[in-house]
């Protein structure tokens, strides 16, 4: 879908079209161009601004300065364009409207111009920007609108940057991958009129795009190269302030919604849906990025690429992430001068030598400089010391710590590589994993966010063995119940710890477990501190088709159950665990025993999963697991009944 080209063949009526040419012949003449301003308290910089139209080198022009009762300098400085010699030029009133939106078209009505151009009070034409539109105009007849690039400014006028738009495609034009510049867009009044000759007031923030859809679905547009305005970003900018960008959000997903609920909008313009939200998401992260809220930017990334993963998308996104806010020269000191947290990453690692360099060059690309990151190696066999061996320099001193020792599986390398932090935050890391680069930069700021929460975890990609994304796991919130029933399982490669939660309960994790000390961890630390899950992809969790790995075993399911179980029993035997807990029993088992189930049928091994969701169906007669023997015994009626008599057999 994202390579569709939308051509004027396929959108565009021919009719409407030779109309628009017909329409223009007046370019032969000299076509008036109305140059719309809304104000309000615009007294720093709107002088500037009408002394660039006047520069003009285009002399058929018009401004229309619609000001909203300006209590600042405004109106003494509209007051100096009041005489006769800019009465054809310059045409000013101020009353009170309803905020821009409202101002626009109260200006419109008043414009009498061939030709429209939105530019904003505290904007700057180009000398040239007229003369150019007016050529372009004469060059493309057939195109609604013409927009050029232009300069970034500063309060003091000095270019900061320069933005080059897109060429025009509807589609991109609606997913926000193309944003036509307004002030820079000039549009023939004709094809404003044929699609109404208005700005939509429900739309406070944003009706520039709401405009730039109803045109672009009738009409072709065109970019052409060439600066044309001075876009001026300071403190009180709209498009520069943090807190409208949820409104921003709204209301062009508002726009989105109201065209994709059209009946008579084509079924290839509404198979773009779940592409524009993706769109308007990143689009609102660069707009983050821009406005230095960078905890917000990563929440909009994280809702954009839960919606459609890319990684070109995201490589993108690190990319201006860098160029704009990186700061790799960070104190480690805030700016109330207290110390910044250490986020400790701890990784187990046996024969992990095809993933493990991935794995450590995901931490090394964190943009978060506080990092540590613990390996302890089980004495690997194939070619991971030699990999390790690379990080063992002295630039990586304090940030890859390695230890290689024979230990006695995962739960006992993850308890020594515990013992062997000191960070303030703890993180578990799988030596085949990746971590997202914005991921402890997340960590931290959520764990300031939520202080009675000992764990923040968020969600994860599945990635195959190529690195290639193929799936997200979007973890539950958090619920005491469904964690204990293994009905909610945390991602524990998304989920960080806080050290003090970790230090109350056991600074440790169980070494005698065969498997899932994790979820050992879980329990323990739920018992005296909340979990607290936060919607956004923290990390990359590799799935294995490989038949060989331990845990594509059908056994492993079995280990999981046993370690689980444990787990389990002894916490009910406790004498000092509470009455409400106890009784959670029955429903504990029966739900490891479904997911157990769960498990098993992953893995093709459908004589565990059936005796699985027997004895969940044993230990607690319920719906949920009589459906699940139903499903089986309908889909494979011959393979349930094997099983269950060789059940019996064994019995």
């Amino acid at each position: 879908m994202d390579d569709i080209i939308f051509t004027p063949e396929f959108l565009y009526n021919d009719e409407n079209l030779v109309d628009l040419m017909i329409n223009h012949s007046f370019l032969n003449k000299h076509p008036l161009i109305s140059i719309v301003t809304p104000s309000f308290n615009s007294g720093q910089f709107i002088e500037e601004c009408i002394e660039s139209v006047l520069a003009q080198d285009y002399p058929y022009i018009e401004h229309v300065i619609q000001d909203g009762d300006s209590t600042d300098k405004t109106i003494d400085i509209l007051k100096n364009y009041s005489n006769s010699k800019y009465k054809s030029k310059i045409k000013w009133v101020s009353h009170k409207d309803n905020g821009p939106t409202d101002a626009y078209n109260r200006a419109l009505l008043r414009s009498k111009g061939d030709i429209i151009l939105f530019l904003g009070a505290d904007d700057v034409l180009m000398p040239h920007a007229t003369s150019w539109a007016l050529e372009n105009m004469a060059k493309f007849p057939e195109m609604a609108v013409i927009y050029g690039d232009e300069y970034i400014i500063d309060e003091k006028s000095r270019i900061l940057k320069t933005f080059i738009p897109k060429s025009f495609n509807f589609a991109k034009l609606l997913c926000l991958e193309l944003v036509p510049p307004a002030e820079a867009s000039f549009i023939r009044r004709s094809a404003f009129e044929k699609v109404g000759y208005y700005l939509d007031e429900s739309l406070k923030n944003t009706p520039d795009y709401e405009l730039w859809v109803r045109i672009g679905v009738k009409y072709p547009m065109k970019h052409v190269q060439g600066f044309v305005t001075k876009y001026r970003w300071h403190s009180k900018s709209r498009s520069r302030n943090p807190n409208l960008i949820n409104s921003f959000v709204q209301e062009k997903k508002q726009v989105m919604d109201k065209l994709f609920d059209e009946p008579s909008v084509p079924k290839s313009i509404k198979g773009l849906k779940n592409r524009a939200y993706t769109g308007l998401y990143f689009w609102a992260a660069s707009m983050a990025i821009d406005s230095h809220s960078k905890y917000q930017a990563l929440s909009f990334l994280n809702e954009s690429l839960m919606i459609k993963p890319s990684e070109e998308r995201l490589d993108r996104y690190i990319s201006y992430w860098k160029q704009s806010v990186h700061n790799t020269t960070a104190s480690p000191y805030n700016n109330r001068g207290k110390k910044q947290p250490l986020v400790s990453i701890v990784t187990p690692s046996y024969n992990s030598g095809q993933f493990i360099e991935e794995c450590i060059e995901s931490v090394l690309a964190q943009d978060y400089p506080y990092i540590e990151h613990v390996i302890q190696d089980g004495d690997s066999t194939d070619k991971t010391k030699q990999i390790l061996k690379k990080y063992q320099g002295s630039q990586y001193q304090n940030k890859v710590k390695i230890f290689t020792e024979s230990d006695n599986g995962q739960s006992d390398a993850l308890n020594k590589a515990i013992q062997r932090t000191h960070g303030d935050i703890i993180l578990v890391l799988n030596a085949d994993d990746m971590l997202m680069p914005y991921a402890c930069t997340w960590g931290v700021e959520q764990l300031k966010k939520y202080p009675k929460a000992g764990v923040i975890y968020g969600d994860t990609y599945i990635i195959d063995e190529n690195g290639e994304i193929i799936d997200i796991y979007k973890a539950h919130d958090y619920d005491f119940e469904r964690l204990l029933c293994v009905e909610l399982v945390p991602p524990a490669q998304a989920a960080f710890i806080r050290r003090s939660a970790l230090e109350k309960v056991g600074f440790w994790a169980d070494h005698t477990l065969d498997t899932c000390p994790d979820y050992e961890m879980w329990v323990r630390i739920i018992q005296k501190f909340p979990m607290k899950h936060v919607w956004g992809v923290i990390t990359k969790y590799r799935h294995h088709d490989t038949a060989q790995l331990d845990s594509r075993q059908p056994r492993t399911t079995h280990r999981f159950v046993e370690a689980k179980r444990k787990v389990m029993d002894r916490l009910f035997d406790s004498p000092t665990t509470p009455k409400r807990i106890k009784k959670l029993r029955r429903r504990a088992y029966a739900s490891l025993f479904s997911w157990a189930a769960s498990n098993a049928f992953g893995l093709k091994d459908y004589q565990s999963g059936v005796m699985y969701l027997e004895k969940a169906f044993i230990v607690q007669p319920n719906l949920k697991h009589f459906k699940g023997l139903l499903f089986v015994m309908k889909d494979s009626p011959l393979l349930f009944l094997k099983t269950i008599l060789n059940l019996y057999q064994r019995r």
